[in-house]
Formats: structure tokens, C-alpha cells, sequence
């Protein structure tokens, strides 16, 4: 990677073509396509700073690495011990779903969230404690006279 500084002060009123140059100078190769102009020159802006002044810690570097690998964390609910059964009945089925320590057992599947699962069978998106009755919301009322 070249080594191309430019005032950060200045670096926001660039046109868009030279920050996409910087980027590929400081940052290097070409950005998703996806990244708003905003984002770019922050970027931009934290890679000259980590070039000046030195990036992250190895620590952090490290902690990182081993987040990114761990994947999501399930989303239990900490008041549902683990063994905990819940039962929905949704327009005249009953299903039963486990708490376990790594996510929720639904059809001997094991989710990460109670929201995969009422999507799953609803067919549509919903939150998850509030599908299982676990959370009152004001239409929850509504709805739970509608799907029994």
C-alpha cells in the first residue's frame, strides 16, 4: 500500500473519486460497492490514523479473531433455565419448544433465538418472547385470541 495522507479535515470535502483512490492507496484494493461515501472517508480516516499512530492492540486483534469465530451467541432468556418447555398452541397445533444451553430445541433442531423458530412456524417475521407469550406487547392481546 502507497503512503498517501491527506488532512482529515480535508478528507471530507473530497470528491468521491479521490477518496475511492485513497481508499485503494491507504486501505488497499477497491471498497464494496456497498459502503456509503460516509463510511468510506471514515475508513479512510481510521486507517491513516492506525498507520500514524499505530492500530489496534493485539489484544484487541486477538479478541476479535475469536469472536468472529465463536458465532453468534445464542439468545437465551436468562430468567428460562435450561429444561424449560415452552407450548404455543398456533392455529390448532400445538408445538413444544426446550431451553437448552446452547439455543432452543424445536423439532429436534437447536435455534439460537425463539424468533427463528415462530417464523419458522408462523411463515412470517415475529418476536420471538412475544410469539411464545413471553412478552406482552399491546397487540399481543389481539393476536392470541386470533391464532388459538
Amino acid at each position: 500500500m502507497a503512503e498517501s495522507h491527506v488532512d482529515l479535515t480535508m478528507l471530507q470535502r473530497l470528491p468521491t473519486q479521490q477518496v475511492l483512490k485513497l481508499w485503494k492507496d491507504v486501505v488497499g484494493g477497491s471498497p464494496p460497492s456497498c459502503l456509503s461515501r460516509e463510511f468510506l472517508v471514515a475508513m479512510v480516516a481510521w486507517h491513516q490514523q492506525a498507520q500514524e499512530f499505530g492500530g489496534l492492540t493485539h489484544r484487541t486483534e486477538s479478541a476479535i479473531k475469536q469472536f468472529k469465530k465463536s458465532g453468534p451467541t445464542p439468545k437465551t432468556n436468562p430468567a428460562l433455565p435450561v429444561g424449560t418447555v415452552l407450548i404455543k398452541s398456533y392455529r390448532g397445533t400445538r408445538y413444544t419448544v426446550t431451553v437448552q444451553s446452547d439455543g432452543f430445541c424445536f423439532e429436534g433442531t437447536v435455534y439460537h433465538s425463539l424468533s427463528e423458530i415462530a417464523r419458522r412456524i408462523t411463515g412470517t417475521r415475529w418476536n420471538g418472547p412475544a410469539f411464545f407469550g413471553l412478552r406482552r406487547t399491546s397487540s399481543n392481546q389481539n393476536k392470541k385470541a386470533s391464532n388459538e
